[in-house]
């Protein structure tokens, strides 16, 4: 779940503009002619194409990119093609489905097209008419959304609410409990990949985690799970390895591992309370691939007797015994005074005898 807003060109395609903005309101009540709302509220993003473009607006009754409506009744004439789709999150109508391969643009409706990256091939056939400036994240995500024949989503990404920004409203969400950070980072200003912006981002990382940490001590291990999440995401970044930011990148890279690590130890500590074992062993998975990363083949392997501790916790509780109480065992030599670690060991070592008892009674009557 996420929020996109998106800049219009008003100035260049008035007509264009004006009916996005209303069906994003929903002003104009009901179509006359096919009695349906015309509002995007509710409606689905149809088409998923990764690396290319998402698509949406189809306010028909099928809502499966086969029909579309206008605010005007019926579909308009392009208002022009001058404006390039040169990056992701152009904003675009949407053509017929085999409009592409016509060399004369098509009437609008109320489709529209997100730019996954630069798409020339849209050039001179779609009118562009905005572009993205919060919620690249949330974008990001439904790239990633499995899809089926004619690539729809097999699970539905659905436009739940929609609207027009008030005056002064920068389109940034922020969350009720005083976190300032909005969920995804590219739709904080000022935090990219690179140089300072990228140290705010690790600071703002660290904040978040401090949000996560309340939730924990108080209980709610639901949120805590959400913000050590977006800690996490906060965290994230593509490097370039080009030669001139090396030594920058590698100094990023280490102030990541630093703050990686806790994040996602506190992760694998919430999904324990929550049950979700599974999703506690690929926290702690995660762990030991940083505390290893770099690390020469000539040195032992690095061990984190809470990274040990927990994952045997989880695996003890999926049923892998052996491997849990592996962990356990090595986390208790690491940490030999550590009860808590003791404790989890033993009842590892008394549940695997436990099972092995019910399997040996099992084979006795089977085979008595």
């Amino acid at each position: 779940a996420g929020r996109m807003v998106f800049e219009l060109y008003v100035d260049q395609v008035p007509k264009t503009v004006e009916n996005f903005r209303a069906l994003c309101t929903g002003e104009c009540g009901v179509s006359e002619s096919t009695d349906r709302s015309l509002h995007y509220k509710n409606t689905n993003i149809f088409r998923v194409i990764p690396g290319h473009t998402v698509v949406g607006g189809d306010i028909s009754s099928k809502g499966d990119g086969s029909g579309g409506e206008s605010i005007f009744g019926a579909p308009f004439e392009v208002e022009g093609t001058e404006l390039k789709h040169d990056r992701a999150g152009v904003l675009s109508m949407e053509p017929r489905p085999s409009a592409l391969d016509d060399p004369n643009p098509t009437p609008c409706t109320s489709q529209f097209a997100v730019t996954l990256k630069r798409c020339p091939e849209r050039d001179g056939q779609c009118c562009v008419f905005g572009r993205l400036i919060r919620g690249f994240g949330a974008l990001r995500e439904i790239e990633k959304v499995a899809t089926g024949s004619r690539q729809q989503p097999i699970q539905a990404v659905v436009v739940t609410n929609c609207g027009e920004l008030e005056p002064g409203d920068d389109g940034v969400v922020v969350g009720a409990d005083g976190d300032p950070f909005p969920p995804w980072p590219q739709d904080y200003p000022n935090m990219g990949d690179k140089g300072m912006e990228y140290l705010a981002r690790v600071a703002a990382s660290e904040t978040i985690k401090s949000f996560g940490n309340e939730a924990f001590n108080n209980g709610d291990y639901l949120v805590a799970s959400r913000k050590y999440t977006k800690a996490l995401r906060y965290l994230e970044k593509n490097y370039t390895r080009e030669a001139e930011v090396y030594q920058e990148e590698a100094e990023h890279k280490q102030s990541q591992k630093q703050h990686a690590i806790p994040t996602l130890l506190n992760l694998a500590a919430v999904q324990l309370k929550l049950g979700d074992f599974r999703g506690a062993i690929e926290s702690c998975d995660k762990v030991h691939e940083w505390e290893n990363m770099g690390r020469l083949q000539m040195y032992a392997e690095i061990w984190n007797p809470k990274m040990l501790y927990r994952r045997g916790m989880a695996k003890v509780m999926c049923n892998d015994f052996e491997d849990g109480i592996t962990d356990l065992g090595r986390a208790s030599m690491l940490e030999p005074n550590n009860s808590a670690i003791r404790k989890e060991l033993d009842k590892g070592v008394r549940r695997m005898e436990e099972r092995k008892q019910r399997e040996r009674r099992a084979y006795s009557k089977m085979f008595g």
